[in-house]
């Protein structure tokens, strides 16, 4: 009796809604979440947990999930020494130098700033901080996910850094 009442209920975890976990530092976007087919679903992950003590330069990286695919995956969990570097992460570099220091306290810190789930579409900010570029004055990722129906969602990125001179999306 309980496989037969459990057939036509959702699992939480597959199809869950959009969701904000400041605690564990993500911010999770969900689109396709009502479809049972996990083809149709897909998901963008930005940390944006603190790094102190962590030794990643992964603050404010991105991981998209479609098509029941890792479809960019975090580079960074590689293995030492590659997973210390902002280039091995899908995150900005800042002037050439990974935005979060490599050392193992590297003072650096993100925030949650704005997660919103409206019609059709998902909404996710996040800053950051690093004693790497003490003068940034605002380093940023917002994303954007637009459902366009069962042929897939579009992905919108935007890595936005203020007192660099070189900014490149890695």
């Amino acid at each position: 009796s309980i496989q037969r009442a459990a057939r036509n209920t959702r699992n939480p975890v597959v199809h869950g809604d959009s969701v904000c976990m400041p605690d564990l530092g993500y911010s999770h976007l969900e689109l396709g979440s009502e479809s049972p087919d996990l083809k149709l679903k897909a998901a963008f992950s930005l940390h944006h947990g603190s790094g102190r003590g962590h030794a990643h330069g992964d603050l404010l990286d991105l991981t998209l999930l479609a098509y029941n695919r890792r479809i960019i995956p975090d580079g960074g969990r590689a293995g030492w020494p590659w997973m210390r570097f902002t280039a091995q992460h899908n995150t900005v570099e800042v002037d050439r130098t990974s935005f979060q220091s490599t050392g193992v306290n590297s003072g650096a810190y993100g925030y949650p700033i704005l997660l919103r789930s409206l019609r059709g579409a998902r909404f996710a900010s996040a800053g950051g901080w690093s004693s790497s570029h003490p003068d940034l004055k605002d380093f940023r990722r917002d994303v954007v996910m637009v459902d366009l129906g069962v042929h897939g969602g579009r992905m919108v990125l935007r890595g936005d850094s203020a007192g660099g001179t070189e900014n490149a999306l890695r």
